[in-house]
């Protein structure tokens, strides 16, 4: 995974491949997870 930063918020840069093993990976380890989708707008609001 690559990190970058998005309006100065660190964001993981991932493929869909990657997500998916991330994803296979966190259901077999029976582990909670979360993922966010990177919306521009919400970003600059909750910066102000």
């Amino acid at each position: 995974m690559r990190r970058l930063a998005f309006l100065a918020v660190p964001v993981d840069d991932v493929t869909t491949p990657e997500a998916l093993d991330w994803f296979a990976q966190a259901i077999a380890r029976r582990s909670c997870a979360q993922v966010c989708t990177v919306n521009p707008e919400f970003v600059m609001a909750a910066q102000h």
